[in-house]
């Protein structure tokens, strides 16, 4: 178990990790309440001759948002933002979702340009 460090060149001493160890909390603490310090983190690879486990810390990740949607009675969306129960996850699935709220933004705001524009049409009309 440690870290793996480069000690060519270097003192380190105890109050110099001391210092460190400080430093390292003063930044954790900065975070904010959505940061999680110190989480463990585990990844098993398993083949048929051989199982490994991967098991260590990291110094912290951010929990992850999501949107929640839903229909409004009468039209419309009312869209909310939740936080993950587990910090962490998947980058790519990340992606996705950003890509998928995204499209999902451009279709609610075309379908407002697209009732602006018929309002427009019926009362350019009825005038």
């Amino acid at each position: 178990m440690g870290d793996l460090v480069s000690g060519r060149g270097r003192s380190f001493t105890a109050n110099r990790a001391a210092e460190g160890t400080r430093g390292h909390q003063t930044v954790q603490r900065s975070r904010g309440p959505d940061y999680e310090s110190e989480v463990p983190v585990k990844h098993l690879i398993e083949d048929a001759n051989l199982v490994l486990e991967i098991k260590g810390r990291i110094d912290g990740l951010f929990r992850r948002e999501g949107t929640v949607q839903e229909a409004v009675a009468g039209g419309g969306v009312r869209a909310s933002l939740t936080q993950a129960d587990q910090p962490g996850g998947l980058r790519e699935q990340d992606v996705v979702d950003l890509m998928a709220h995204s499209y999902e933004f451009k279709a609610n705001l075309l379908t407002l340009r697209t009732a602006g524009d018929t309002l427009g049409t019926l009362l350019d009309t009825v005038a």
